[in-house]
């Protein structure tokens, strides 16, 4: 927790220690305690005259209870002791089963329960005043130690860079004068990822005061602003936009201007509708309440309006799934679903044509796998996606995220070096046993664990032959052979070459490819070489380099993994990854995944001040506090807004087709409910189609197998002929 709130604090670019959420005042205190206490003799007079036993039984539950309620309230609070006892009042109230007819204690009693709530919460707050000012220590302390780890070395980190930007600027009025001398316009791309600290650093150069200051240029798209998790805050384009197109309005010297540039050249005319029908319910309010600046509204400005010629109506498609079932099983029919449309789609038999333009005029053509896109809300679900894939033999390359050094191949190179500089690396040892390089069984490395698995570098493989597998024996006979061979080259083969040659004699290569993602992987281990390359080139020592992936491997993943070369292959991608790219085939599943529960325990709310849950040490738990619950709320519908926006960014990838997947289960708002109320409006931007009918539904009539065009008949090679010998030039000489 400390270091999440630290590096939230240095995007927002605050200094000093990190101010706690204040307690709240005695007033406060007593009021909810008043509250709760007046809840409690309303629900015990309700269940007096309700006339039931059950009434009767909770009556003579809380009329004892009621005095001592009614001190602690005057009083101005209990502490820990007396929200015991207030909660051991609301558990029996809760316990009680009361009759279905008797409505009026039914509402008493909820409004106990709310009162309770928030009881709980305010005293949690006050209780939790000093545990909050210790956690902002600890913060202030983090951040100190990070701050002169980096005057240690000497370096800056992005943060920094932004940060001393703009105390420069606002410090120096002669370095802001030149600037804004020297800069006609400040043109700023992607506006709608702009953090504060970004805006502040613009406002200093291009902002009112000066004589002289540059044109802003804000380009961007509120609508597709989707890296809340970097940083970025959609809020302050969203005021620029709105203080601007006031000014605009009011005729003022100097005043700014809006541009809505609405003309979308991707997308077929029927995707757009859908696009603007999602659109129109997606950005509103929250729960209907007041706008907040993250939460966008839909007007006719922001309605996209297509160039392309019109294709066959409709162009988006809604696999439904009927059945019921955990939502791992929906999953897995709805992936096998998916699969069979693309096979249908490809195939041609489903008559769906993607359209590329040719002479200045569109022309269909039947897809292939490399004009399909599966887009995904988060690669955290994609297994079950893969594996239909897979088994319906489809090609599909996986571009994922950071994680390079995370990946088992690399780490794998790095163990082997661990164990060939250092043969006592016992940890080395365990994981070079069981990666592809050796392979053997986890009973097995069981075994050869009991006598110490740094034994392994100078024991006989004859000892072990009785007590593993044959298959097992054999190939931990291999790697032992070679592993001996490579320690007593390693002081005379460059680390690179050393790795290398492990791979070549072991086969890894092979080994990665014949599993999951094995194409990936290999290419992986190529781009692993390469570093142990450029580690050693660098200066590092070949018994460091362990050690260095290890680091690696325990920061947060930003490394990519390795590229795969283009080819005919559905493309799999987070919709994150998808921003600013296109298919003309767009697959979205998994539309009912909701999105997870924060389960942090301390964080910053959208002020910076500290929020944490309190700790109460007695029952060995974690208690809401008031301004968690505040600052949580805020989050879910900053969360909500920028989910709603995360479905846009999917639609809008689309070209030609849109095929949607995945039910909504339970209540609440998700992607399928959006979508589905888009349909309800207006059925005919879409086709249901039947999960049974996936791989037969066609859209068209078949489309035949693209001919290739006629190659002309390669011309015989004649025989060649020498040149003849070139021609001199005259030459004048003088002597």
């Amino acid at each position: 927790a400390v270091a999440e709130i630290a590096r939230a604090r240095a995007t927002r670019g605050d200094a000093g220690p990190p101010p706690p959420a204040p307690a709240p005042d005695e007033a406060v205190r007593r009021a909810a305690w008043q509250r709760l206490a007046s809840a409690a003799e309303a629900l015990a007079r309700a269940a007096a005259f309700s006339g039931t036993g059950a009434g009767d039984a909770l009556a003579a539950d809380l009329v004892p209870a009621l005095p001592e309620l009614w001190a602690v309230a005057a009083g101005g609070g209990g502490g820990l002791d007396g929200l015991a006892r207030a909660a051991e009042l609301v558990a029996k109230a809760k316990a009680r089963r009361l009759e279905r007819k008797d409505a009026a204690t039914r509402a008493a009693r909820d409004a106990l329960l709310d009162a309770s709530g928030e009881l709980a919460r305010v005293e949690a707050e006050a209780l939790g005043s000093e545990q909050r000012a210790e956690l902002a220590l600890l913060v202030a302390d983090a951040e100190e130690r990070h701050a002169a780890r980096k005057r240690e070395a000497r370096a800056v980190d992005f943060d920094d860079l932004l940060v001393r930007a703009e105390r420069l600027l606002g410090s120096d009025a002669a370095l802001r004068a030149e600037l804004q001398g020297r800069i006609r316009a400040l043109l700023v791309d992607e506006y709608q990822d702009v953090n504060p600290l970004q805006q502040r650093i613009f406002d200093l150069l291009a902002g009112g005061g000066a004589a002289k200051r540059p044109i802003l240029v804000a380009v961007g798209d509120l609508k597709q602003s989707i890296y809340r998790f970097r940083g970025a805050d959609v809020s302050v384009f969203a005021r620029l936009v709105r203080g601007m197109a006031a000014t605009s309005a009011g005729g003022a010297a100097g005043a700014g201007r809006v541009l809505h540039l609405s003309r979308n050249h991707r997308s077929a005319p029927a995707v757009l509708d859908l696009v603007n029908e999602v659109s129109a319910r997606c950005f509103r309010p929250s729960d209907g309440g007041p706008p907040r600046d993250d939460e966008l509204s839909f007007g006719p400005d922001d309605r996209l309006v297509a160039t392309r010629a019109e294709a066959p109506r409709p162009t988006c498609e809604l696999l439904v799934d009927d059945a019921s079932g955990p939502a791992a099983e929906r999953r897995v029919r709805e992936a096998d679903a998916m699969v069979r449309r693309i096979r249908a789609i490809v195939s041609g038999a489903a008559g769906v044509a993607v359209r590329e333009v040719a002479d200045g005029a569109e022309r269909p053509r039947r897809p292939v796998f490399g004009d399909v896109a599966i887009l995904f809300r988060r690669l955290t679900q994609i297994g079950a996606y893969e594996r239909a894939l897979r088994a319906a033999g489809i090609p599909y390359r996986l571009a994922r995220g950071g994680g390079f050094y995370q990946a088992p191949e690399v780490r794998d190179l790095g163990e082997l070096a661990a164990t060939l500089f250092d043969p006592g690396d016992r940890i080395g040892w365990a994981a070079l046993l069981r990666s592809p390089l050796c392979l053997v069984s986890d009973a097995a490395l069981l075994l050869l664990a009991r006598g110490g698995l740094p034994r392994l570098a100078r024991a006989d493989p004859e000892e072990l032959r009785d007590a593993l597998p044959a298959l097992e024996w054999e190939r931990l006979l291999r790697f032992l052979a070679t592993w001996r061979e490579l320690r007593a080259m390693r002081d005379r083969l460059p680390l690179a070459h050393l790795l290398r040659r492990a791979s070549d004699a072991l086969d890894l290569d092979a080994a990665l490819l014949a599993g999951p993602d094995g194409e990936r992987r290999a290419v992986n281990l190529e781009k692993a070489l390469r570093v142990a390359e450029r580690f050693e080139a660098d200066g590092g020592l070949p018994g460091e380099f362990a050690a260095h992936l290890r680091a690696l491997a325990a920061r947060p993943p930003r490394e990519p993994e390795a590229e795969l070369e283009a080819g005919d292959a559905v493309a799999m991608l987070s919709v994150h990854q998808a921003k600013g790219l296109e298919w003309p085939i767009v697959f979205v599943p998994d539309l009912g995944a909701r999105p997870r529960n924060d389960a942090r325990r301390a964080f910053l709310d959208e002020g910076g001040r500290l929020c944490a849950l309190l700790f109460d040490p007695a029952r060995e738990e974690f208690v809401e506090t008031a301004s968690v619950r505040a600052a949580r709320e805020g989050e879910r519908r900053a969360q909500a807004a920028e989910s709603r926006r995360l479905l846009y960014v999917a639609l809008t990838r689309a070209r030609d087709r849109l095929v949607l997947s995945g039910e909504a289960s339970g209540g609440g708002e998700s992607w399928r409910t959006l979508v589905e109320a888009a349909i309800a409006e207006r059925p005919d931007l879409a086709a249901r189609v039947p999960l049974a009918e996936a791989g037969t539904r066609a859209a068209g009539p078949p489309l035949p197998q693209a001919t290739a065009p006629a190659r002309p008949e390669a011309a015989r090679p004649a025989a060649p002929r020498l040149a003849g010998p070139s021609r001199v030039a005259a030459v004048r000489v003088a002597v």
